[in-house]
């Protein structure tokens, strides 16, 4: 898959969108190899523990509430 996606200009992996209310998991280092971007969508009011922890990784966390209206006012 690697060599398919380098033969089309693309990063050697596809980008990972984790959709979660409770952010109660670990992201793993392998995740952010090579560049791959992680972006984490979750509730306007998650634990802030849990923010901490994941924010400590190269990841992008948007709230699906802020994400959705984005979303509704480009459209």
């Amino acid at each position: 898959m690697r060599d398919w996606r380098q033969a089309r200009n693309l990063p050697p992996h596809a980008d990972i969108a984790i959709v979660s209310a409770s952010l109660d998991f670990p992201i793993p280092d392998i995740l952010t190899a090579d560049g791959r971007k992680v972006i984490v969508y979750t509730t306007a009011n998650p634990d802030p523990k849990r923010v901490s922890a994941i924010e400590k990784k190269p990841v992008r966390r948007l709230s699906m509430q802020a994400s959705a209206k984005a979303l509704m006012a480009h459209y």
